[in-house]
């Protein structure tokens, strides 16, 4: 599992740098291909929880990249939903709603930042289930 997070952390940190140096859409492209990595299970029956769960993760990875310092860019500020060091977990919706509405992180979240409150709350759970290994490994030990 480490050489799965060591490999997800550069992966993260080289979004960083591709949105840094103006090149947004092969930052998107990176996040997608991490979002496929971490969510996509080709067996599932029922894939609308992860596919709800990796887009969450898109959305938040951007923001995190977009509004963050470097040594910011963590899982665990993502499985926090932690953006500009203010948790979003039970306030996404008042986040989302600051978007531009054409943007990519809004594209990702608004439909989630939409849903029911139980399956807002299903959706997260699903995210953190999946994304909490790689917080595992950024936490004080």
């Amino acid at each position: 599992m480490k050489e799965k997070y060591d490999n997800a952390k550069e992966k993260l940190l080289k979004c960083y740098e591709l949105y840094l140096n103006n090149k947004y859409n092969d930052c998107v492209d990176l996040i997608e291909e991490l979002k496929n990595d971490m969510f996509v299970v080709s067996d599932e029956l029922d894939p609308y929880w992860l596919n709800s769960a990796g887009d969450l993760f898109s959305g938040v990875a951007f923001e995190v990249i977009k509004n963050n310092k470097k040594e910011d860019i963590t899982f665990l500020n993502i499985f926090n939903l932690k953006i500009k060091d203010k948790e979003y977990s039970d306030n996404l919706t008042e986040y989302v709603n600051t978007l531009d509405k054409d943007s990519y992180s809004y594209i990702n979240l608004s439909s989630i930042s939409m849903a029911p409150i139980e399956t807002k709350n299903s959706i997260i759970a699903v995210f953190k289930q999946n994304i909490k290994v790689y917080a595992l490994f950024e936490t004080n030990k």
